[in-house]
């Protein structure tokens, strides 16, 4: 079976991530304010862990800025589902949740993400980390499982369930940050997904809703955290970029032929 082009698959939602140095860092509000142009719609902390969250709808999702004493955080998801989106939908196909096609997302985050790494008050950043969960629609589980060996390097019956892959596949950076490696993490299952609303008495509000049934991949690239101190500034978007090379890389290609 031919592997799927990177266009073909849908993202479900990424992370972006800069672990930071000791030192004092703004509150999640200040950070999407900068990001969104727009005040959110929803702000909380906690001082006694040091973290703060703000939340509110970014074009046609949901943008999520966490921070915590030595991380910064930004997530971009799909907008939640109101419970007559669900009832429409059951009566078609469940989806499994998006924020659009693996093209335009990763390109609107990655443009999200050099904003905020091109600002002058963010902190010193030690490492850098993408993250994020894509799948592609199947006609059935038996398909789904057909499609696995072209990603991962095992044979699989199509009559299996349960299946989890998880490797990484460490690789030198060409940032030209001395002794900088990249993790590249990726899992690869199978999901079933099924839309269900609940009444507030707990009846559920459609009975018999259809499955719908996708290959899945998490992906989680990172700069390793054996490298001490901060990186350069100046690097920063250009390690993101590496960063984004290869979570496209890893979607594209799988890991069978590593």
């Amino acid at each position: 079976m031919p592997r799927l082009d990177f266009r073909d698959w849908t993202v479900e939602h990424l992370r972006g991530t800069a672990f930071i140095l000791p030192g004092s860092s703004q509150p999640a509000g200040h950070w999407w304010m900068k990001l969104a142009g727009t005040d959110p719609e929803q702000v909380t902390s906690n001082p006694r862990l040091g973290s703060s969250q703000a939340v509110g709808k970014f074009g046609d999702g949901t943008l999520i800025v966490s921070t915590y004493p030595d991380k910064v955080e930004w997530f971009l998801g799909p907008i939640p589902i109101e419970a007559a989106s669900i009832q429409e939908e059951a009566a078609t196909e469940p989806k499994p949740p998006s924020i659009g096609g693996a093209v335009e997302a990763f390109d609107s985050f990655s443009a999200l993400s050099k904003r905020w790494l091109a600002f002058d008050d963010i902190p010193n950043v030690n490492r850098l980390a993408l993250g994020g969960v894509l799948s592609h629609q199947e006609g059935d589980k038996s398909v789904a499982y057909l499609r696995l060996p072209d990603y991962v390097p095992v044979q699989i019956s199509p009559e299996s369930s349960d299946f989890l892959y998880q490797i990484n596949l460490p690789t030198q950076s060409l940032s030209g940050v001395e002794g900088l490696v990249i993790n590249r993490l990726s899992k690869w299952s199978v999901a079933m997904f099924k839309l269900f609303a609940l009444s507030i008495s707990g009846v559920p509000f459609a009975q018999d809703l259809k499955t719908t049934i996708a290959l899945r991949t998490e992906i989680d690239i990172n700069t390793a955290q054996e490298h001490q101190g901060e990186l350069p500034k100046d690097r920063l978007s250009q390690i993101l970029d590496e960063l984004v090379d290869h979570g496209r890389d890893l979607i594209t290609n799988g890991v069978a032929n590593r």
